[in-house]
């Protein structure tokens, strides 16, 4: 996943990191994730992550301590959801 993240910021267009069905998820996954937002966010690229708010990975993310990434208001997906086209992780 890391080198997968660094390739997509070299290509310097948004990413699109889709939880959708993943089944389990780890701080290290997390950290990854929150690291490559950072740069992007540096660079002025931007990092969207999905997942269904009631999903397992949602729950864990939320059991690890990132609640940024998932939005509860909105069924169906998580925080940071765009529809723009870009790098897909």
């Amino acid at each position: 996943l890391k080198q997968d993240l660094l390739h997509a910021l070299a290509q310097k267009s948004p990413i699109a990191i889709d939880l959708g069905g993943v089944e389990a998820i780890d701080a290290a996954v997390l950290q990854l994730i929150v690291a490559a937002k950072q740069t992007a966010s540096a660079a002025g690229q931007s990092v969207s992550v999905t997942c269904a708010a009631d999903s397992i990975a949602a729950k864990q993310m939320l059991a690890l301590g990132f609640p940024d990434f998932v939005d509860p208001s909105r069924p169906g997906s998580a925080a940071n959801q765009t529809h723009q086209e870009g790098y897909k992780v």
